[in-house]
């Protein structure tokens, strides 16, 4: 009796549940001012003439960038790029990366895990500045912004600051239990 009764009811409660589905997926969907990554056509209404999705494929090109000194090690990773402008409101793009070298026959670092920073005008050809703040190895002639706690997962970010003279910071949130974070400061033009 049951799977009688199961068998009537349930194509009914399908047909239901579509009727439902398709009206609400005809409702438009608001994006606002939001940049959406079109990978499918989840909010794409229709697709006239000649344009169509498809996903290109990756271009092998020149190397952008080598970590070839003795902080940056051998496992470099976690690269965050973001376009920023210097002092003079030129832009500029900035990146932070982990710099860290592991020993495939011991297992282990070889020495603890850094932050590094390297810059560039057009996000291709790139420059590490020697920025004096880390000391590593003995010497503070390097691009290392942060080294402690958290360098493994480093999370950089810029953000508009309230202070009296307007100012941009790029704020730097080490993953950990320690203090919010070292900022920098610069102010704005």
């Amino acid at each position: 009796m049951l799977n009688m009764f199961s068998c009537r009811i349930l194509p009914i409660v399908c047909v239901i549940g579509s009727v439902t589905f398709v009206s609400q997926a005809a409702e438009p969907i608001d994006i606002g001012s939001h940049r959406e990554l079109f990978v499918d056509d989840h909010v794409i209404g229709k697709i006239e003439g000649d344009a169509r999705l498809d996903l290109q494929q990756p271009v092998p090109r020149d190397v952008a960038v080598v970590t070839s000194k003795p902080w940056e090690g051998n496992t470099c990773a976690y690269y965050t790029v973001f376009a920023d402008t210097d002092a003079s409101g030129k832009a500029l793009f900035r990146m932070y990366y982990r710099g860290s070298n592991y020993n495939r026959k011991r297992r282990d670092q070889t020495h603890r895990q850094v932050v590094c920073y390297a810059e560039s005008r057009d996000a291709i050809h790139w420059t590490k500045p020697k920025l004096g703040l880390i000391e590593f190895g003995g010497s503070k002639e390097n691009n290392i912004v942060w080294d402690g706690a958290g360098s493994h997962c480093f999370t950089p970010s810029r953000t508009p600051v309230r202070t009296a003279a307007p100012t941009l910071a790029t704020r730097l949130f080490p993953r950990s239990t320690g203090p919010a974070g070292r900022t920098t400061r610069r102010k704005e033009k």
